[in-house]
Formats: structure tokens, C-alpha cells, sequence
């Protein structure tokens, strides 16, 4: 029933704003050798620690995850004594929106370029090869990664429901950046370092939106998009969800279904105003609320605050947004902000690889990256683990490792999930301005670091919807 918020930037990509960091499509197969690592710069992940990382070493896990050795044997389909064939479904290629989540492609091929350099997997050297869906033909990149790798790791398909059966019926494993469907998510042979529950919304912003608003949350309202596929919208389960902390929904309202476009966002804006609409939020990506945001400002409409999920942590949100400086704005991320960095080692390290691979890639990071990035850190942790015998059995058994942060990189997750939250839900709440964004402590109310975690932060919502 729920449905993933990376799926509105794969929707928003589908009318035609840029998703990926690059606009140039990622070539059909990319085998990546050792290469120049970045990353000579960061820390160890200890606070204070300004020693530079040990090749393969990473942020604050406990060892190098890439290295040399002396691994051999055919052990599995793609694994030979020298080489481990891994591929990357990516929708960057195709005819709609070129470069579509492309910082996927990005990060994967940055990974490999740092691993290898490390001496790769236990000696075998990483080859990746970027298996293209077009989006329309994710059917037939699976089954051409079913003929010829080993896993399927740090990328992922908007239309992955679609096939996520064909991958288990071929054995093929996989770490993945993102799912967007449930069925998907829920799919055997597949773990998701960022982990996503069936059935419950993350609600942090909201809850502590509640101490820091006043009555505003009894004068909510939300707009997504029109339901398709026979999903719920958020639109009947964000309120849901938030009402144990006091919410009252006196507004609701959908866009069209991308690719349909409002022409006028007036009438929308009227709706809300007659309705006494103080807090808002959307489930829509920020290249839709931005223009949405600003015809509020030229009619006037005045908002007590906007609350952003974490796919509006981009400067998408920031870029043309006057009405940053008349509407509060709050955006919730379960990363490490790149804003602070420097506080960071991880995060640092992170952004020094990629600017080693792409020259300027910090200038304007993206949040799924990092995803993208802690999924191939988890599983060259665990294929380093399996030793010479590597099989996709070993590399699954291996990544349910429990607790796990990316080294540093994320709020702490519990990997794997039977489904059920298992930890506490976490997150950070950055304030935005015309300038960027900023981290806010005092919304924030930190209890884990800089993440406030409570298990009061994901609320189910499918009971009372009936599922």
C-alpha cells in the first residue's frame, strides 16, 4: 500500500525535469578497472580523527570493506578467479528524461574506481556494467543481468514491480539504492540498506512539527498527485498518520498524474485559502512546488510554515524559490547534510571520492547518491567477508548486518527488516532559505547524534485504512 517517496522523483522525471546530476546518458556497459580514488582527504569517522583512511577504508566501519588477497574460483555465475560482474539498473537512458536518477550510475562507477584501486574484492577485480531500463524495457535489462551477474547492486527501476519477479525466478540477487514498489521492496533474494516499512509513513517533521507550530496542525493541508495503479495516496495516508499528534486535515488536494500538467495552480491555491489552510505539505518533487510555492506568494496566500519530506532536501527546492522568504520551510533528510560536511568525516570522504571520479560533483550533491553509495558499501563489506568462496548466498547472509549507518553517511537503519520497524525511525529536519539549507537543532530536538530518533517517528497507517 505505500509508496516510496523516490517514486515522485521518478515521476517528476517523467514530465520532464532533470533528476540526475548530469544530463548525458550513462553508456550501455561500463567495465571500471582501477582508477585515481578521491577520498585522500576525509577521516575515519571518528570526531577528531584526521588521519586519511587506509585504502578500502571507509567512514567508521571497522576495517577496509575493498582490499587485496588471493581469491579464486568460478563460485558463482560472473564470479571468476579475477573478476566479479556486477550490474546497475538504471533509467538514465532513455527517451523521456535522459539522465533520470543518473547520480546512481554516477556513484556506482565512482565505488568501483575506489575499490578496485584498493585492490578490489579479496583481489578480484570489480567489473560493472550498467544495465539500461529505458524505463520501458526493464524486462529486458533484468533478464540480460540474469544471464551474466552476479548481483544487482546501488541502482534500481522506477517500474520495478513490474519485474522484481523475474530476478527472483533467475537467482538473482541484489543490494539495491531504491525500490519503488511494495511488491518489490518485499521481494526475496533483495536487501535495502536504507530500509523502508510496507504499511507505515515516516512522520518525523510532523511530530516535531507539533511542538514548535502551535495550533498551525489544526489547519493542515497536503496535495500529491492523483492515485494510479491502485495505490492509497498519501493524500488519504500522510493524515492518517500524523492525527496521534494532534493534526486536523481541513484541506486535501491532488495533481494530475504526471505526465498532465497544471496549467493554473490558482484555483488550488483558493481552495486552500478558504479552507483555513496554515501548514502544508506536498508529495510532490520540489521542481512541481516550487512554481506551486511561489503563486502562493504572488497571491498573497500566507502560510504559517511548509513541511518538505526528504525528496525536497535538494536544491531543487532552493533554486527560483522567493517565497523562501515568506514561507517557513522545513525539509526532513535521514542523511548526513552535505551542509556540514566538515563536522562529518564520512560525509566528506564521500563527497571527496566523487569529486575525484566527476570534477564539481559536491557543488550539487544528491541525497540519493549517498543511498546509491551505502548499498555498495554494504555489499563489498559482506562479499569481502564471504572470503574466496563468493556466492550470492554467502554476499546476502553476510549483509544482514542489524545495525548499520553507511559508516557514518545516514541516520542508524536496521538491516534486514522482516517488515515490521524493528528500531527507532531517524531523521534530521534542515531549515531552508533562499541561500541553501541549514540544519536546525532546535526543531530537530537531537537525541542520536544529530538525528532525532523515536519509534514514534513512523506511524502505521495501513489499519485504519483497511489493509
Amino acid at each position: 500500500m505505500r509508496r516510496s517517496i523516490l517514486a515522485l522523483a521518478v515521476v517528476l522525471c517523467l514530465v520532464g525535469a532533470a533528476c540526475g546530476g548530469h544530463d548525458d546518458a550513462a553508456d550501455e556497459a561500463t567495465t571500471t578497472s582501477a582508477a585515481a580514488p578521491g577520498g585522500d582527504e576525509g577521516g575515519d569517522g571518528g570526531e577528531g580523527d584526521d588521519a586519511a583512511p587506509a585504502p578500502g577504508e571507509f567512514g567508521t566501519l571497522d576495517g577496509a570493506v575493498c582490499g587485496p588477497g588471493d581469491a579464486a574460483g568460478a563460485t558463482e555465475q560472473g564470479v571468476t578467479d579475477e573478476t566479479i560482474k556486477v550490474g546497475v539498473l538504471s533509467d538514465s537512458d532513455n527517451d523521456f528524461t535522459p539522465g533520470l536518477l543518473k547520480e546512481l550510475v554516477d556513484v556506482s562507477e565512482a565505488f568501483v574506481d575506489w575499490c578496485n584501486e584498493a585492490g578490489g574484492i579479496n583481489g578480484r577485480q570489480i567489473e560493472v556494467t550498467v544495465r539500461q531500463t529505458r524505463l520501458i524495457e526493464a524486462a529486458k535489462a533484468v533478464a540480460e543481468a540474469c544471464s551474466e551477474d552476479f548481483m544487482l547492486v546501488g541502482g534500481g527501476t522506477a517500474f520495478d514491480g513490474s519485474v522484481f519477479q523475474d530476478r527472483v525466478d533467475c537467482g538473482l540477487a541484489e543490494i539495491t539504492a531504491f525500490h519503488n514498489s511494495e511488491d518489490a521492496e518485499g521481494a526475496d533474494l533483495s536487501v535495502q540498506p536504507v530500509v523502508r516499512h510496507v504499511g507505515y509513513e515516516p512522520v518525523t517533521i510532523y511530530r516535531l512539527a507539533a511542538d514548535q507550530l502551535g495550533d498551525a496542525i489544526e489547519h493542515f493541508g497536503i496535495i500529491s498527485y492523483q492515485s494510479f495503479g491502485g495505490g492509497v495516496s498519501f493524500t488519504d495516508s500522510v493524515p492518517v498518520a500524523v492525527e496521534p499528534f494532534g493534526y486536523q486535515t481541513v484541506y486535501t488536494g491532488n495533481f494530475p498524474t504526471p505526465p498532465a500538467t497544471v496549467d493554473n495552480y490558482r484555483p488550488y491555491i483558493e481552495d486552500m485559502s478558504s479552507k483555513g489552510t496554515r501548514l502544508f505539505t506536498s508529495y510532490v518533487p520540489p521542481e512541481t512546488m516550487v512554481p506551486f510555492m511561489v503563486a502562493m506568494n504572488d497571491a498573497g496566500f500566507e502560510l504559517d510554515a511548509f513541511l518538505g519530506n526528504r525528496s525536497n532536501y535538494s536544491s531543487a527546492l532552493i533554486e527560483g524559490n522567493d517565497s523562501l522568504d515568506t514561507i517557513p520551510t522545513w525539509v526532513e533528510t535521514i542523511i548526513y547534510p552535505f551542509e556540514m560536511a566538515d563536522q562529518n568525516p564520512p560525509t566528506q570522504q564521500f563527497l571527496d571520492i566523487m569529486d575525484g571520479h566527476i570534477s564539481g560533483w559536491s557543488d550539487d550533491p544528491k541525497a540519493l547518491g549517498v543511498e546509491a553509495w551505502s548499498s555498495w558499501l554494504l555489499w563489498a563489506k559482506a562479499a569481502t567477508e564471504c572470503g574466496s568462496d563468493l556466492t550470492r548466498s554467502c554476499v546476502l547472509e553476510k549483509s544482514q548486518v542489524g545495525d548499520w549507518d553507511g559508516g557514518g553517511l545516514t541516520a542508524p537503519q536496521t538491516v534486514p527488516s522482516d517488515g515490521t520497524p524493528e528500531a527507532p525511525f531517524c531523521a534530521a529536519i534542515m531549515r531552508a532559505n533562499p541561500d541553501g539549507f541549514e540544519y536546525d537543532e532546535e526543531f530537530t530536538q537531537p537525541n542520536e547524534g544529530i538525528f532525532n530518533c523515536d519509534e514514534a517517528n513512523q506511524q502505521n497507517f495501513s489499519a485504519a485504512l483497511g489493509g
